[in-house]
């Protein structure tokens, strides 16, 4: 496992100034082929009963006899009079433990946010569903990761193309933005990064102790073009410290680092999609634990209880999957499952966070919304 130790890292941009002026590169990745018809709105599907109904457990999975005390609350957040859900797979618990922050890509295709800067991507909701505040127009990409750092700041990692790769007139993509709440762009750090451009941002997540930053850098691949793999970690002040990972499938790589999370301990939580696993490491980057019983997680979250929550959003996928089905796992911190939540068919859900009340929220882009599960009963002993 390769570490670099304290190489100055990427440049932190003020708030007040200007976003950067693309300029052109030889290396920029083809343009992500869109497939099948445009859109016409974001929340179509939630008129399909179909893709309202929850998946049953497989018989003989592991999933089944779990408990649910959880109910489904598909249509909690409220979109102002106008607006749709876009493609929304970022979310995160406020300061407080009640109020939730959701990143949406603006639409059901990349880059949407960046064509369009009329649309506030960052948006503020209360318990109750409703729309507080928005703001970050015309200064993201495609947002693919939120989290809340110690002094309630908000932080969104954007997986959209590299600096310099982005159309004329379009804001940087690529970068970890740091906003106050009232919305105002504090810093940015962008690549290179240890001598490396970053290749598609995934999820954050910080030390409540020490402000550490620990970012998932590496949704990129495909023909063309190649992913990082890796978990950086910057100290609060945004200077590199080290990062750990390498390309590949084996328990000791890395494949998509989709989201990161940690526990009261400062260990770090790994959804490594590709990998099929929940890999668990020291801040160094020592591997600690590696688990394959949560499906391909797609979002990681431990609550103020050192529970371990994990998204599965592609366990629809049988030939991977045969016995597992969407939906949330729910277990102790040394993997052991107690619970499981049931999620629609077909559909992808990625982000997870949990409020102070228990209450799970989901950030989910097939079927693009916010969802909500209602905590409805305790938990099992643990």
């Amino acid at each position: 496992m390769k570490l670099a130790h304290w190489a100055f890292s990427a440049l932190l941009i003020s708030g007040t100034a200007a976003l950067a002026v693309a300029q052109a590169r030889t290396d920029c990745p083809p343009p992500r082929q869109e497939t099948g018809p445009a859109p016409k709105e974001g929340n179509a599907s939630s008129l399909n009963p179909a893709m309202n109904a929850d998946t049953d457990v497989p018989k003989g999975s592991p999933l089944e006899g779990l408990p649910n005390p959880f109910r489904t609350d598909f249509d909690w957040a409220k979109m102002p009079p106008g607006r749709v859900w876009g493609d929304d797979r970022a979310i995160a618990i406020d300061k407080d433990g009640v109020h939730i922050w959701v990143a949406d890509r603006c639409g059901l295709n990349e880059g949407i946010c960046g064509k369009d800067p009329s649309i506030d991507p960052i948006m503020e909701f209360d318990r109750d569903g409703k729309l507080v505040k928005s703001f970050g127009k015309g200064q993201l990409q495609s947002p693919h990761g939120i989290d809340v750092d110690p002094q309630g700041h908000i932080w969104i990692s954007d997986g959209g193309p590299p600096d310099g790769c982005q159309a004329p007139g379009q804001p940087a993509g690529n970068r970890l933005s740091e906003f106050s709440t009232d919305g105002k762009l504090l810093r940015q750090i962008k690549g290179p990064v240890n001598g490396k451009q970053f290749t598609g941002l995934n999820g954050v997540a910080f030390d409540a102790k020490t402000g550490d930053i620990f970012l998932a850098d590496g949704h990129g691949g495909g023909p063309g073009r190649s992913a990082n793999n890796r978990i950086v970690r910057f100290d609060k002040t945004g200077k590199f410290i080290l990062e750990w990972g390498t390309p590949g499938k084996g328990d000791d790589h890395i494949g998509i680092p989709h989201d990161v999370t940690l526990d009261h301990e400062g260990r770090v939580y790994v959804a490594d999609r590709s990998g099929v696993a929940v890999k668990v490491y020291d801040q160094t980057g020592k591997l600690l634990n590696v688990w394959h019983q949560f499906g391909e997680p797609s979002g990681v979250y431990v609550d103020k209880n050192d529970l371990l929550y994990v998204a599965d959003e592609t366990a629809t996928i049988p030939v991977r999957n045969p016995n597992l089905s969407p939906g949330v796992r729910i277990a102790t911190l040394d993997g052991k499952m107690i619970a499981n939540v049931p999620y629609r068919p077909g559909n992808a859900l990625e982000g997870v966070a949990v409020d102070k009340d228990g209450n799970i929220y989901g950030g989910n882009t097939n079927h693009p919304r916010a969802v909500r599960f209602m905590r409805t009963g305790p938990l099992p002993p643990h």
